[in-house]
């Protein structure tokens, strides 16, 4: 039986996307004291990741074996069918997305 997941989510190198995502949970990670732009992780921040975490480890829709990768690490993975979208991918990859798939292929 093959492994199927509903996503890919390349993490290897994954402060924009974490950061950006943050967003969304209201997180910020830059906070301005004074004058001075201070790192903190509170508890906005740390919504996304325990979505993540829920995402890999209770409902399993992320394939573990794709949070390792980069965005284009995850291209082989998408084409053989073990998740149905990518995220993190980048919008520069849909080019070659195009020119990489099979005849058959309508997912993208």
């Amino acid at each position: 039986m093959t492994d199927q997941y509903g996503i890919g989510m390349g993490l290897r190198n994954s402060a924009n996307i974490i950061m950006n995502t943050s967003i969304s949970f209201g997180g910020s990670f830059f906070k301005k004291e004074e004058n001075h732009f201070l790192v903190k992780v509170g508890n906005e921040e740390k919504k996304l990741l325990q979505v993540i975490v829920n995402m890999l480890y209770r409902d399993k829709s992320i394939s573990p074996a794709s949070v390792g990768e980069t965005g284009a690490g995850m291209i082989p993975g998408f084409f053989s069918e073990k998740y149905a979208m990518m995220v993190g991918i980048g919008s520069w990859h849909g080019s070659s997305l195009l020119r990489m798939r099979r005849k058959n292929f309508v997912g993208v």
